[in-house]
């Protein structure tokens, strides 16, 4: 398995563009609002499961952003973001 599509940029993008539970997208001054959370979801979209990446999105939302958490977007981009780990799927939107 190669881990060539899955870096920094790509994640960035998919917290914004699919995850963005405080409905930042498109706001360009908040581009970087989840930069914070980039290097931890890389490091576990590398070496865990979909399943432990979507809790940890929703323990985001919840725990550290005050959140009601929807795990439904969690497990929706935990799947996207596992896309990235096999070439010609699931690239980040432009």
């Amino acid at each position: 398995m190669t881990n060539s599509y899955i870096n920094h940029s790509a994640v960035r993008l998919i917290l914004l563009s699919d995850w963005d539970p405080l409905g930042v997208s498109g706001i360009l001054p908040a581009e970087n609002t989840y930069d914070a959370y980039v290097d931890e979801i890389l490091h576990l979209v590398k070496h865990a499961n979909q399943h432990a990446v979507a809790q940890h999105l929703h323990d985001i939302e919840t725990k550290k952003m005050g959140r009601a958490g929807d795990m439904e977007r969690c497990v929706a981009t935990a799947l996207r973001l596992h896309g990235l780990r096999q070439p010609g799927r699931a690239k980040p939107r432009s």
